[in-house]
């Protein structure tokens, strides 16, 4: 079989039968470029999507990118068709394992518990049967998830794995609170990440697909979901998630009676799917030790507003725009003038000299450190739709509030940011003065960026109470 090596976003041009194309992608894995899409012709001359394959090489430096020939046969030692795995080259000598249905079948006793305890509550044995082979189906290697692959993947009636998952009469969310619970008591989450998620699509009758900001890909047809992640430094795994529904779409009952769109669905803004999320969990059991979300949170009063009334910690990044005002322990009233309110990005310039240094994530055998120069702010949200969620309030005083800010030097360097993002604001109130060493170790502040996999740029505290 013969491969070649496409640049990112290409499609093959005049494919044969038989030949496959790894794509370039741009992902960023802690300044790896490792990844490629891995795309092979059939007999009938159509191109199949296999998934995503890492390659690289020991001895690899940050910042690097895998370099490959434009185009070699089977007998490179790199390489693997798994979308499973990540293939490594140790000097010419290939190693990579596919997770097939040999090794699927190894882990069944594993797997019966899991399914055992998840549908239990069902009450056909039928159906939690093909609750575990829908589960064995997920975790075979394939780039279709979707029934009639799996069903064939699994060697069973495709009719009988459909008939499970489209019409079968089962509650998914005691399904999702039963895994939401085996994943908090594994994962023992420091914090829960609230973020976007969009899914690409190519079909514009896909329920709540439109063109919008997906990701790498900038504006372009896709779904998105809300979710909520769990992250520790065990690692990090969702809870809990839900579509959004785009206003144009809850607008056109016909075209969502197409999709598949139940008929009660409204539209709902992203910040309120999210407070739904945590009023579910919350439901089941799980109590938020400290919610984070990027600016597009961050910056909604409303969901703020939400945080707070629910007696839920937060740390949101904002925009350098915002409208602040310094405190200084005194009460501040709604409208009180007295003294002017500056903007985030003016009042981090102003104590940057107050920064201190902070090593965040402690060298290892994979990673180097990585350190920042922080200062802790507080401060009073004074915006004009912050004044008029507090007028509505019984002593319509502005909450304080610390706003937390990073540098990666602390002279000659900007603002660490992503975008417009330039800080983060915490619901619960600091010390007066710089972020020192002492109160630090007093409520055993440990700063961390975020999950990779969530890909959120805030930064996360994690504080002992």
């Amino acid at each position: 079989m013969q491969f070649t090596v496409l640049p990112v976003r290409e499609r093959p041009v005049s494919p044969v039968p038989g030949q496959a194309f790894l794509v370039r992608d741009n992902w960023d894995d802690y300044s790896f470029k490792t990844t490629f899409q891995l795309l092979c012709v059939d007999p009938g001359g159509k191109i199949r999507e296999i998934g995503a394959v890492k390659i690289g090489r020991f001895g690899m430096a940050a910042p690097a990118r895998t370099p490959l020939p434009e185009g070699f046969d089977r007998a490179w030692s790199w390489f693997a068709t798994s979308s499973a795995v990540q293939l490594i080259d140790h000097g010419g000598q290939g190693h990579g394992s596919a997770m097939d249905l040999q090794a699927v079948e190894a882990l069944d006793a594993d797997l019966a518990e899991f399914t055992g305890d998840i549908f239990k509550y069902l009450a056909y044995k039928g159906q939690r049967g093909y609750g575990q082979q829908y589960l064995r189906g997920l975790m075979l290697d394939g780039k279709r998830k979707s029934v009639e692959p799996m069903a064939a993947r699994l060697g069973i009636p495709r009719q009988n794995l459909g008939h499970f998952i489209a019409q079968s009469t089962w509650d998914y969310s005691e399904v999702m609170r039963r895994i939401a619970a085996r994943a908090v008591a594994v994962v023992g989450p420091t914090a829960w990440v609230i973020d976007d998620h969009p899914f690409v699509r190519y079909g514009h009758g896909t329920a709540g697909a439109v063109v919008q900001h997906c990701g790498e890909r900038e504006q372009h047809l896709c779904q998105v979901a809300v979710s909520v992640h769990a992250v520790s430094g065990r690692g990090s795994t969702p809870l809990h998630w839900r579509l959004f529904l785009p206003q144009r779409w809850a607008q056109d009952p016909a075209r969502c009676a197409r999709a598949g769109v139940p008929s009660g669905l409204r539209h709902r803004t992203k910040q309120q799917i999210a407070l739904d999320l945590l009023d579910e969990l919350v439901a089941w059991g799980n109590a938020p030790p400290l919610v984070i979300a990027d600016s597009d949170y961050g910056t909604n009063v409303a969901f703020r507003t939400g945080l707070a009334e629910r007696g839920i910690h937060w740390l949101l990044a904002v925009q350098g725009d915002t409208v602040v005002l310094p405190a200084t322990g005194v009460p501040v009233t709604v409208w009180a003038r007295r003294r002017p309110s500056i903007s985030v990005n003016q009042l981090a310039g102003d104590n940057r000299y107050r920064a201190r240094r902070f090593v965040y994530r402690p060298k290892s055998a994979d990673h180097p450190a990585r350190s920042g120069w922080f200062v802790a702010i507080p401060i009073h949200i004074a915006g004009i739709i912050e004044r008029g969620y507090v007028a509505k309030t019984a002593g319509r005083f502005l909450p304080e509030r610390t706003l937390l800010i990073q540098w990666r030097r602390k002279h000659g360097g900007d603002v660490f940011a992503v975008g417009e993002r330039y800080g983060c604001v915490t619901s619960q109130p600091h010390a007066r003065g710089h972020l020192s060493r002492s109160h630090a170790r007093s409520v055993s502040a440990r700063v961390r960026v975020a999950c990779s996999r969530v890909k959120t740029a805030s930064v996360l505290v994690r504080t002992r109470t």
